[in-house]
């Protein structure tokens, strides 16, 4: 956290990566949309029991879902999008039934 590194991948998802939609490149808050997608994924590990520890939502209560959760179980999320283990369809657009993006 000293380092900021949390700062510097927000800045860097905002600012360095932009979609190519149909009619051309569309540059979007993929800060946001990363958050809210950890977010979906995160209340379908904890709506699903596959959480190792109680999800605490007191240690930041701004947070959503992925907050809550133990680094552990945090892991496990990846894990369980990165080899499609979610609902694909309820991931915020552009990741909602795009394997390859996520």
């Amino acid at each position: 956290m000293d380092l900021h590194l949390d700062d510097y991948l927000i800045w860097s998802l905002d600012h360095y990566i932009s979609i190519n939609e149909g009619s051309g490149i569309k540059n979007v808050k993929f800060s946001s949309v990363t958050a809210e997608m950890l977010d979906v994924a995160a209340m379908q590990l904890i709506l699903s029991g596959g959480f190792k520890n109680i999800p605490n939502y007191s240690t930041n209560p701004d947070g959503g879902p992925f907050a809550a959760l133990s680094f552990e179980d945090r892991f496990e999320e990846i894990y369980m999008l990165e080899n499609t283990q979610v609902d694909m369809g309820s991931l915020p657009t552009p990741f909602k039934n795009n394997i390859g993006l996520h």
